[in-house]
């Protein structure tokens, strides 16, 4: 199965641009939003601009120690 997006790929390097209807054919706010996922997946953190037809991302810290939010909860004992 092919993958939606080459997120290895992008986040690989420190910086990478996307051009909506090139790269994406979401909303900006959707993409910012599947960006940030993708990155918090990765235990990265990013900084992205918009720039209105694209986006420019920066990959500011790589697995960092802070641990992702989760929404799974376990209980022991």
């Amino acid at each position: 199965m092919r993958r939606k997006y080459c997120w290895e790929q992008w986040f690989s390097t420190q910086y990478f641009t996307l051009i909506r209807g090139v790269d994406y054919f979401c909303s900006q706010s959707t993409m910012y939003q599947t960006i940030r996922n993708n990155a918090c997946q990765r235990n990265m953190k990013v900084r992205i601009i918009d720039t209105g037809d694209s986006m420019v991302v920066e990959v500011t810290e790589r697995d960092y120690d802070e641990v992702p939010h989760t929404d799974t909860v376990t209980i022991t004992g």
